[in-house]
């Protein structure tokens, strides 16, 4: 089981920035595999260079409901609250 997290519906950070995103935000960092990181890190963008500080600034809450729920399973996903 992980820590406190935090969910909330949202949108990408990038393009047309649509809102089409679940969000889960852990209260405390999560361990990634080495292996894991380097894929993220070797995906590309449609001209083919590396995508990197590909964020927005933060945006306001816009009334989004955001619950702070307990124990994140990392074997099944399904949260607790």
């Amino acid at each position: 089981m992980m820590d406190e997290y935090f969910h909330y519906k949202g949108s990408l950070t990038t393009g047309g920035c649509e809102e089409a995103v679940n969000w889960m935000v852990f209260k405390n960092p999560l361990a990634v595999k080495e292996k894991h990181l380097k894929a993220f890190q070797s995906l590309k963008d449609k001209s083919g260079k590396n995508i990197a500080n590909n964020f927005r600034p933060t945006q306001e809450v816009n009334g989004r409901y955001i619950p702070k729920l307990k124990g994140f399973d990392t074997k099944n996903g399904f949260s607790q609250s």
